[in-house]
């Protein structure tokens, strides 16, 4: 999540909080990678997400959320229109080209009951 937080960098957690909403940080364990992540959410539940040459589209609309000053070069299981259903939630870390996110399949999209919480800033 590089510039925004780094490693090591002390955070509150809200654990109580269950409702969430775009541009949130949120924490989340991965069985895959058997590791605790820290994303952003870019898309809800309901929501289409689909990432075309280097720009990405929820709803067909291109998501003001991401940095303009870095290449999104790869869109990973977000190639094709993926719709989440709802309980689910699109993430992408702040460093774009060295974040493992929702863009790959062994994160995908986060499950809601995997959230541990969202980051207060």
């Amino acid at each position: 999540m590089l510039p925004t937080y780094h490693n090591m960098q002390l955070v509150l957690i809200d654990k109580h909080s269950t409702e969430f909403k775009y541009n949130d940080v949120i924490v989340f364990s991965n069985d895959e990678l058997n590791a605790t992540m820290i994303k952003r959410i870019i898309a809800m539940p309901g929501d289409t997400i689909q990432i075309v040459d280097d720009i990405v589209y929820v709803n067909n609309i291109p998501s003001p959320l991401l940095p303009k000053d870095q290449p999104l070069s790869y869109s990973g299981i977000a190639s094709s229109p993926l719709y989440l259903s709802e309980d689910e939630y699109f993430v992408l870390g702040d460093n774009l080209t060295e974040s493992k996110d929702s863009r790959y399949s062994e994160i995908g999209c986060v499950k809601q009951n995997t959230i541990l919480g969202k980051l207060l800033k």
